[in-house]
C-alpha cells in the first residue's frame, strides 16, 4: 500500500458508507474514510497514537464528521490497530463499530526510503510515490530520539474515455437499459451545439418560463406554448463531438457523451512530513513532541454545465426571447440575434413573437472542483512512572483547513442578464471575451476549517492478586474542544446546479473513564470498563463494557463482550447547518402508476431527473445509542495454525436521520397533507401534460431521532505457515466478513433489509452493503525472494434502492448483466539484491477484471468506486527500489 487510505478500506469489516476518493459528486469531496460494519464513516473513530485528530472540515453527504485518512502518515506507521467491536466506554463518541488506531514509529535509527512508479494498461493513472525517513539517536542508551519522515505521492487522472463501454457512456440503450446521453430536449439535457423549438412565452419578459403556471389560475387562458420540435442551434450543425439525432416527437439535436473528458479518478497528490523527538528525563519519565502536516490536492474534471437545471431556480422551460432589453425593459428592445427564428421588427414580445425554447451545454464554460486539503496536528506528551502508577499524558492540537473551489456553474442572475441583452453568444461561444465567460460562471470559493484540542491523561497500575494473576486498574480524564466553520459556496442561491450546504458549530467536553482488569481464576479474565462524558451543547451520557476470556485448554481461547455506545450528534445535525443534495430518479419509479398515466408515460415522467433533498439541523438532536454484543473463538489446532471466528449483534437507536422521503412523497403524489415537518417544492410543469400534476423537485425535513438499526454478521480470520520443500516458506492470511442483516426501522414505514442491495442510498450514496467481503493472501518466501498473491472479493449488489424507491424499490430500471461479484487479485514480488537494497514490482489486478455494473451508482460511471475502483483503473503495473542503512 502507498497510502493509509488503501490500507485501512482494504480491510473485510470496510462497508457500506466507507469512501473513497474515486466517488465523484460527493460531498466530502476529495477525502476518504472508513466504515466498520457499514455504520457509515462517523461510527468509526480514528485515532493516531491513541489521541483523536481533526475531522475533515467538509461533511459526508453534508451530514457526517470524520478522520480524512488522505492526510494520515504512510510510511511513519509501525502498526495499524483495528477493534472491530463497539468502544465507547475508553474512547468516547464515535466508537460504536469500533476503532482505527495509528501507531507511528516513536523510536527510529538510520536511513532509509524507496521511490516507486506505476501506470495502468489501459491508459491514465500513472503514479508516482517516495519516502525518506532520517533517525539519530537510541532512546535506551542515548536518552534521546529525533526521526523525520517526508513523503510525495502523485496520480494522474483517469478519463472516462480511456475505458470501454459500458463505462465511458451514459447510453445503456444497447443493452436494455436507459438514455441519458446529453443533448436529449426530452431529458432537459442539451449538447454544446444546442438545440432550440419555438416557443411563446408565458409571462412577457419572463424568459425562464413557456408554460403556463401550476396550478392553472381560474381565469388562465392557455396561450402558445412549444410551436414546433427542435432544431439544432449551431449555424453548422452538430460539430464533431456531436451526433444528429431525431426522437419520436421529430425533436432534432446533437447526442453528445459529455462524459468524455470527465474522470474516472481525479488528479491527486498527496505529500506531508511527521517529526517526533523523544527524551528521557530520568529513568522513569521521558518527554516527547511531535508534528504532523499533510497536504492533499485533489482536482476533477466535471461535465459543461446545462442551462437547464431544476435548482436552485428551475430553468427548466428558458427561452432565447425574440426581443432584447430596450427602454422599456426586457423584451421591447431590438431583435435578439441569438434568437434564430424569423421575427417582424414590430412583433409583440410574449403575443406574436417566436422565442427560442434552448437547450445547452455551456461549450467555453469549464467546469471542475478541486480542493486543498490541509491538517497539522502537533502532541507535547510525557510518560513514565510512579509510585507504582505507569502514567501517560497529551496535550494534542490538530487544526485542519480546506480552500475549495466549484468552477462553471452559471449565476442565474447574471445568465438573465446575458439573456435579456444578448451579450453572450450562443450561436458561435468562442467570440465571448474571457471576461463574460467569468462574470457568467465566476468561480466559487470557500475556506473550511475544524479545530480539535485535547488534554489527555491516563494512569494504571495492579491493585491487588486474584487467582488468575494480579488485578489492574487503569484510569483517565480528557478535556477537548470543538469548532468547525464550513460556509456555503452558493450562499445566496445564485450558482445554477449547485444545492446550499453550510455547517458551523463548536462544543466543549470533559471526560472520566476507568477499566478493572479481573484473572478471576486462571485461565479466565474479565474487564469491566466505563466512561462518563458531559458535552455543552447536549448534556450527558454513560456507557459501561464488560468482556471476558476463558481458556479451558491451551489451543482454544474464547471471549465475548457486551457494551453500551454513543454517537454524538454531529454539528451538521445540531449545529447551524443545512444539507442539500441530489439524487438521480425518475418520476416513474417514485411516483404511483396513475401519475404516469396522467402523464400519458411522457419523458417527463419515465426519463431520470435530480431530485433535491433538504435537510436542516434541529438543536434538539439527541445523541443515536447502541447496544454491541461480540461472541467468539481463537482455535490453535497446530502450533502454526490459528483461526478466529467472532460473531457481532450491533443495535442503534434514536437514529439521526431526516424522515423517509418516500413517505412525504406518497403522500405528495396522493393530495395528501405532508407530515409534520416536510416540505414538497413542485418542479415546472410537463410540457405534454401542463394541466397534470408536477414531479417534485424537492423535499424538505429537519434532522430529528427516529427508528432504530440492527446489524450482524461474523468475521473469520486464518493465519498459517508452512517450511516447503526447497527452502520456501509459506504463509496463508484469510479475513472475511459475512452480514447476515443490516435492517432499517422507521416507526410508520415499512422495515427495509440493505444486505447485498445497493440500499442505503440516502446515508450512503447508494455504495450498498456487501454480504461477503473477504481478503485472502499467499505469500511464498524462497532466499532472497518474496512473492505474493493477494485476493479481495465483494459479493453482487442487487439492483435495490430501498430507502428512496420503497421496500424491493428501484431508481434506475434494471439492465441485463448488471450486478455480479467483484474479484480482484494482486500480485507483489520483491528481490533483496543487497543487504541495503530491495527491487520490487507490483501487478494490481492481475486477471484485469471489470467492476460489476451498477448504473443506480451515482458516484461511478455504471459502476461502484466504493468496492470495485480497480475494476476501472484495470490492470497497473509498478515498480519500485528501498534502500535501508
Amino acid at each position: 500500500f502507498t497510502s493509509t487510505a488503501d490500507a485501512i478500506r482494504s480491510i473485510s469489516a470496510d462497508n457500506a458508507g466507507s469512501l473513497s476518493n474515486a466517488f465523484n459528486g460527493a460531498f466530502a469531496t476529495g477525502a476518504a474514510a472508513v466504515s466498520l460494519r457499514g455504520l457509515t464513516s462517523n461510527n468509526t473513530l480514528v485515532l493516531i497514537n491513541g489521541h483523536r485528530t481533526a475531522n475533515y472540515p467538509l461533511a459526508d453527504d453534508g451530514e457526517r464528521t470524520f478522520t480524512d485518512l488522505n492526510t494520515l502518515p504512510m510510511d511513519a506507521v509501525d502498526q495499524i490497530q483495528i477493534l472491530k467491536d463497539g468502544a465507547s466506554s475508553i474512547y468516547g463518541a464515535d466508537a460504536i463499530a469500533g476503532v482505527v488506531n495509528i501507531i507511528l514509529k516513536q523510536n527510529y535509527q538510520g536511513m532509509e526510503g524507496y521511490a516507486q512508479g506505476g501506470t495502468s494498461q489501459h491508459g491514465g493513472g500513472t503514479g508516482y510515490h517516495a519516502s525518506a525517513t532520517l533517525g539519530i539517536g537510541d532512546i535506551a542508551t542515548d536518552r534521546y530520539n529525533f526521526f523525520v519522515n517526508v513523503e510525495y505521492d502523485h496520480q494522474e487522472p483517469i478519463k472516462v474515455s480511456q475505458r470501454d463501454f459500458p463505462f465511458n457512456t451514459n447510453d445503456l440503450s444497447s443493452i436494455g437499459g436507459l438514455n441519458n446521453i446529453a443533448g436529449q430536449p426530452g431529458n432537459f439535457s442539451g449538447s454544446i451545439y444546442g438545440s432550440v423549438a419555438p416557443a411563446t412565452v408565458t409571462i412577457p419578459n419572463n424568459p425562464i418560463t413557456h408554460l403556463p403556471p401550476n396550478p392553472l389560475p381560474a381565469n388562465f387562458i392557455q396561450q402558445s406554448t412549444t410551436n414546433g420540435p427542435t432544431q439544432i442551434l449551431a449555424p453548422g450543425g452538430c460539430g464533431p463531438l456531436g451526433t444528429p439525432s431525431t426522437d419520436a416527437s421529430g425533436n432534432v439535436f446533437c447526442e453528445q457523451n459529455l462524459l468524455s473528458n470527465t474522470y474516472h479518478q481525479a488528479r491527486a497528490t498527496r505529500e506531508g512530513i511527521y517529526a517526533r523527538g523523544s527524551f528521557n528525563v530520568s529513568n522513569d519519565m521521558q518527554l516527547y513532541i511531535d508534528m504532523s502536516y499533510f497536504q492533499y490536492q485533489y482536482y476533477n474534471q466535471l461535465q459543461p454545465q446545462q442551462i437547464q437545471v431544476s435548482t436552485p431556480q428551475n430553468t427548466n422551460q428558458i427561452v432565447l426571447p425574440a426581443r432584447l432589453i430596450g427602454a422599456n425593459g426586457p423584451g421591447t428592445g431590438a431583435l435578439n440575434p441569438n434568437n434564430p427564428f424569423a421575427n417582424s421588427p414590430t412583433c409583440v414580445e410574449g403575443v406574436t413573437c417566436t422565442d427560442a425554447a434552448i437547450n445547452y451545454a455551456w461549450a467555453d464554460i469549464p467546469s471542475f472542483e478541486s480542493t486543498v486539503s490541509h491538517v497539522l496536528w502537533s502532541t507535547l506528551g510525557v510518560n513514565g512512572d510512579w509510585d507504582g502508577w505507569t502514567y501517560s499524558g497529551a496535550l494534542r492540537i490538530a487544526h485542519s483547513w480546506l480552500d475549495f473551489t466549484e468552477a462553471g456553474f452559471p449565476n442565474y442572475n447574471q445568465l438573465i442578464t446575458d439573456i435579456n441583452n444578448g451579450s453572450y453568444n450562443f450561436l458561435n461561444p468562442s467570440a465571448n471575451t474571457p471576461a463574460l465567460r467569468q462574470a457568467l460562471a465566476p468561480n466559487l470559493n470557500s475556506m473550511s476549517t475544524n479545530d480539535t484540542d485535547s488534554l489527555d491523561l491516563s494512569a494504571y497500575r495492579s491493585v491487588f492478586d486474584l487467582p488468575g494473576g494480579p488485578a489492574s486498574l487503569g484510569v483517565g480524564l480528557q478535556y477537548r474542544t470543538e469548532d468547525n466553520h464550513n460556509p456555503s459556496l452558493n450562499p445566496d442561491n445564485a450558482a445554477q446546479g449547485l444545492g446550499n450546504t453550510f455547517m458551523f458549530g463548536s462544543r466543549n467536553l470533559i471526560s472520566i473513564f476507568g477499566e478493572l482488569d479481573l484473572p478471576a481464576f486462571e485461565h479466565f479474565d474479565a474487564v469491566i470498563s466505563a466512561r462518563f462524558d458531559h458535552y455543552s451543547d447536549f448534556g450527558d451520557t454513560f456507557n459501561p463494557k464488560g468482556g471476558i476470556k476463558y481458556s479451558p485448554f491451551p489451543w482454544i481461547t474464547i471471549r465475548a463482550t457486551a457494551s453500551s455506545g454513543f454517537r454524538a450528534p454531529g454539528f451538521a445535525e445540531n449545529g447551524n447547518a443545512q444539507t442539500s443534495a441530489f439524487v438521480t430518479t425518475t418520476a416513474a419509479n417514485i411516483a404511483p402508476p396513475s401519475f404516469a398515466a396522467e402523464h400519458g408515460n411522457s419523458p417527463y415522467v419515465t426519463n431520470p431527473y435530480s431530485l433535491n433533498v433538504i435537510n436542516s439541523a434541529f438543536p434538539g438532536v439527541k445523541p443515536e445509542t447502541s447496544a454491541n454484543y461480540t461472541g467468539g473463538f481463537i482455535v490453535n489446532p497446530l502450533e502454526n495454525i490459528a483461526i478466529t471466528a467472532d460473531y457481532y449483534y450491533i443495535q442503534k437507536w434514536n437514529l439521526i436521520q431526516p424522515p423517509s422521503t418516500g413517505t412525504a412523497l406518497a403522500a405528495y403524489f396522493a393530495g395528501a397533507p405532508l407530515p409534520p415537518g416536510f416540505a414538497v417544492t413542485p418542479d415546472a410543469v410537463d410540457p405534454a401534460a401542463p394541466n397534470a400534476l408536477a414531479r417534485p423537485a424537492s423535499v424538505v425535513a429537519p434532522y430529528s431521532n427516529s427508528g432504530r438499526l440492527v446489524t450482524d454478521g461474523i468475521d473469520l480470520g486464518i493465519t498459517a505457515s508452512w517450511d516447503l520443500p526447497e527452502d520456501v516458506h509459506y504463509t496463508l492470511s484469510f479475513e472475511g466478513t459475512h452480514v447476515f442483516r443490516f435492517v432499517d426501522e422507521v416507526p410508520g414505514n415499512p422495515r427495509l433489509e440493505f444486505v447485498g442491495t445497493l440500499s442505503p442510498c440516502i446515508l450512503v450514496d447508494c455504495e450498498g452493503t456487501p454480504r461477503n467481503k473477504f481478503t485472502w493472501g499467499n505469500d511464498f518466501k524462497w532466499g532472497p525472494w518474496d512473492a505474493a498473491f493477494t485476493t479481495y472479493f465483494t459479493s453482487n449488489l442487487e439492483n435495490i434502492e430501498s430507502d428512496i424507491a420503497g421496500p424491493g424499490g428501484m431508481i434506475y430500471p434494471n439492465v441485463p448483466g448488471q450486478g455480479g461479484d467483484y474479484w480482484q487479485v494482486d500480485l507483489h514480488v520483491a528481490y533483496q539484491w543487497t543487504d541495503n537494497v530491495q527491487v520490487y514490482g507490483n501487478i494490481f489486478n492481475l486477471l484485469d477484471a471489470d467492476p460489476p455494473l451498477e448504473p443506480a451508482q451515482y458516484g461511478g460511471v455504471n459502476y461502484n468506486p466504493s468496492s470495485a475502483q480497480g475494476g476501472i483503473v484495470g490492470r497497473f503495473f509498478q515498480v519500485g527500489v528501498r534502500l535501508k542503512m
